[in-house]
């Protein structure tokens, strides 16, 4: 089966789109679970529709490209979550095929192959997370081109200097997700290790990163909504605590496989098979790899979708392999049961082919119930409703909208710890105002210390007995 990707045709571009659909239909026809960061991008997507500012008016520390991007998709489409599986789709063969351009372009391989392409489309049906339109999917696009210029730059018989280039594109990567500037690490040490670039070659590197940045806020200061810019955006990432959407565990049993094979991969290469510049590349791919599993640590937010950034690399050195084992035979089963290991993993984990206690023992951890937005039975009251929830369980969210700015319940805190501060009640008296919720849930028993000091909003609101919700009463019934 390899073979049949070894030399790249027309025919096989068509065959690889075939292929990449087939794989991922039976998700379209069967419908995916609503993921909670999906319906977190769809809440953002609706509140900024309706004329409500990003930071000031919503707060969460999404990254501001990410955000325009869902508000267009929320305002050509609406709120719905088969707009962002299809866009996600079409983005993922492209980038697929940009990838397989690159590598091809950049003479990285020995031969031209269509393998990059296609190891990148089958690693992207690993989980249910890559199926949909996330940030960090968004950001590899711009990441990819990094991989382009980076290669071009330690090109011997290149005479370009692409140093502004990756500045540049890591700098957009960022505006789409906030872990991307960690992979500037990657031109640096490569660059220092492989290439003679001077200081001034740095320096501009990182005026075209920062220049990037900088438009971005002062887009934000242009609007006097800078310092809630850097508050949820960048400082979020010092105070904000982690949300862990599966287990650090279970993301290593999903990824066991392809971990595992890529690792042999990169040990197995051997360097005198190739030239010199081939082998910058392999190093430069190395920190790829290790520089992009370490940013995971810096999101907020923590599940399968942040390991998009890893793929390219993976992709990299699984075609390195599978191209050079001369074990026909080895090479065959080796690439079958990572085809195989990958379509399982994201079919059994979302469809249950196996029973919860395999998915759910302390052995295998790989637990979804944080991840899946779950419908019970009394949100059906809350269909078309204006909603507050103080906690972090966005389900209730599902059927309703978004009211007031309160969206991530870690930077809320800036507001609902610090009551004792007038400003900060007039503050919360004015959202309050702008955007009255019909219905608040309490889940962290906070609201009756805003009730008290705020006796205006206070007298329109009931509680609910025996729940930890808020009804805002009708006029017919005051």
């Amino acid at each position: 089966m390899i073979t049949f990707f070894r030399i790249s045709t027309a025919y096989k571009f068509i065959f690889l789109f075939l292929l990449f659909v087939g794989l991922r239909i039976p998700f379209f026809i069967n419908g995916i679970p609503l993921t909670v960061p999906e319906l977190n991008w769809m809440l953002i997507g609706e509140k900024m529709n309706m004329g409500f500012s990003l930071y000031e008016e919503i707060w969460d520390d999404i990254s501001p490209l990410s955000a325009l991007v869902y508000w267009l998709v929320d305002r050509f489409f609406g709120k719905t979550v088969f707009a962002y599986q299809i866009i996600a789709t079409i983005l993922v063969f492209g980038q697929a095929i940009l990838l397989n351009d690159i590598l091809r372009r950049r003479q990285v391989f020995v031969e031209i192959s269509l393998l990059p392409g296609f190891l990148y489309i089958i690693l992207t049906c690993c989980f249910v997370d890559f199926y949909t339109l996330s940030p960090a999917l968004m950001a590899n696009t711009f990441l990819l081109l990094v991989i382009n210029y980076t290669l071009l730059h330690v090109n011997e018989k290149s005479r370009r200097s692409s140093v502004f280039e990756i500045g540049a594109y890591i700098g957009v990567a960022t505006l789409f997700y906030l872990p991307s500037f960690f992979i500037i690490l990657v031109p640096l040490f490569s660059f220092m290790l492989l290439t003679g670039t001077k200081l001034k070659g740095y320096f501009l590197m990182l005026f075209a990163f920062l220049f990037t940045i900088g438009i971005s806020f002062l887009t934000f200061y242009m609007s006097n909504d800078e310092y809630s810019f850097y508050r949820s955006y960048f400082e979020s990432v010092v105070y904000v605590g982690k949300n862990f959407y599966l287990s650090p565990q279970g993301l290593l049993i999903i990824f066991t496989i392809p971990i595992a094979v890529t690792i042999w991969a990169l040990m197995t290469i051997s360097g005198h098979r190739y030239t010199n510049y081939q082998n910058r590349c392999r190093r430069i791919m190395t920190f790829w790899l290790f520089i992009s599993a370490f940013s995971i640590l810096l999101s907020t937010k923590i599940s399968a979708s942040n390991l998009v950034m890893m793929l390219p690399a993976m992709a990299f050195f699984l075609s390195h392999m599978f191209l050079n084992l001369k074990k026909a035979w080895l090479r065959e089963l080796l690439f079958l049961l990572l085809i195989a290991s990958v379509a399982f993993s994201g079919y059994a984990i979302v469809y249950r082919f196996l029973p919860n206690q395999v998915f759910e023992t302390p052995v295998t951890n790989i637990r979804t119930d944080r991840l899946f937005i779950t419908e019970k039975t009394q949100q059906k009251a809350l269909k078309n409703k204006k909603i507050l929830v103080l906690g972090e369980n966005l389900s209730y969210y599902n059927n309703g909208r978004l009211a007031t700015p309160y969206l991530n319940w870690n930077l809320s805190q800036y507001h609902f710890a610090n009551m004792n501060q007038y400003n900060i009640l007039k503050e919360i008296y004015e959202n309050f105002r702008k955007d009255l919720p019909d219905v608040i849930i309490d889940e962290k028993n906070h609201f009756d210390k805003v009730l008290r000091p705020l006796p205006i909003i206070a007298k329109q609101y009931t509680k609910q007995t025996g729940t930890n919700w808020y009804v805002r009463q009708t006029t017919s019934n005051r």
